[in-house]
């Protein structure tokens, strides 16, 4: 593993280890008003990043998050609020910026011991299976109600390359019913501007609604990732916002685990006995036939190859191997 990385890492061999030091890690901070929540990642080179964050995608967000409602209005008539619309796209795979994560252990533990296939690590000669990662981290949980979420889900849909005043987002904000106008009178003063800067730059920890069948499956928790840059130069007026990218792996404790990559099977098989797998997992159709496919991979016996047959004229069966078409007419 990365040196950095290896600083506060634990090693993971085996399901009943993993269990015993996440049990220690919620004992170091009994007492804490806030929970933990794990993320599971098959390969421990990987920054955190929503996937909104990659391939420069931040620059079209506001069309990502605009254009499905414009071209399929019906398929989100049911939903309440930004946020919700934001999960829904996140499901169907559409670049956002939220981030899995999930209140069982042991599915961020299944996610760090899939399969990645051999691949090269820096100064090493050889491929290998990569060594998976667990992260941890203590969020205060928020609802999608929350004023903070509402803007932080406002501002993603918003074209910041052009309307991208302070002041303007303030009045916005209130023409659509986000926040008062007392509130906006008070985060423009220079005094309290940075309550709002605050909230445009902090992350939120929200449990959705278990409508979605996935995430109920998996524990799942999402993270709504905001990483907007503020700029002011000399009063509020002159101030703009930015959105930016950003790698949250500063954002999780000191202490994460770590597997191998030649343990992965043996953790993913028992796993399986404790109904952590990918069929108990996704309730997919595709994702059931993938599991009933593997667990009877393990039962598989060789398979003789085929044989032509044909009866010749004195009743006998004649067995024509490796020949080509012409002998064999």
């Amino acid at each position: 593993m990365d040196k950095e990385l290896t600083l506060d890492g634990i090693e993971i061999t085996s399901v009943g280890a993993f269990i015993e030091e996440v049990k220690k890690l919620r004992e170091d901070t009994e007492g804490s008003s806030t929970d933990f929540y794990f993320r599971g990642q098959e390969v421990d080179l990987w920054d955190i990043r929503p996937s909104i964050f990659r391939d420069n995608m931040l620059s079209v967000e506001h069309k990502l998050m605009q254009i499905p409602l414009q071209k399929n209005p019906f398929d989100f008539k049911e939903l309440n609020d930004n946020f919700e619309i934001m999960v829904k796209y996140q499901h169907y795979g559409m670049c956002t910026r939220l981030l899995d994560l999930t209140l069982n252990p042991l599915v961020a533990l299944y996610f760090a011991c899939k399969t990645h296939g051999n691949m090269k690590y820096p100064n090493e000669k050889v491929e290998r299976e990569p060594t998976g990662i667990v992260y941890c981290a203590n969020y205060y949980p928020s609802h999608p109600n929350d004023v903070n979420v509402k803007i932080v889900t406002f501002l993603a849909q918003c074209d910041l390359s052009k309307n991208n005043k302070i002041i303007n987002i303030l009045d916005t904000l209130v023409e659509k019913k986000i926040i008062a106008d007392s509130q906006r009178q008070r985060w423009k003063n220079e005094q309290y501007i940075k309550e709002f800067i605050d909230i445009i730059q902090d992350n939120y920890l929200v449990v959705p609604t278990y409508s979605n069948e996935r995430l109920k499956k998996q524990s799942g928790v999402l993270l709504l990732v905001s990483a907007f840059t503020v700029d002011i130069v000399d009063t509020i007026e002159s101030g703009i916002i930015t959105k930016s990218t950003n790698d949250l792996r500063t954002k999780f404790n000191n202490t994460f685990f770590y597997i191998l990559g030649e343990n992965k099977q043996e953790i993913i098989k028992d796993l399986d006995l404790l109904g952590i797998n990918e069929a108990s997992l996704f309730p997919e159709l595709e994702h059931q036939l993938s599991y009933i496919k593997f667990i009877h991979q393990v039962q598989t016996q060789a398979v003789s190859d085929f044989h032509p047959y044909q009866i010749n004229d004195s009743g006998k069966v004649i067995i024509y191997d490796n020949v080509n078409e012409d002998e064999l007419n």
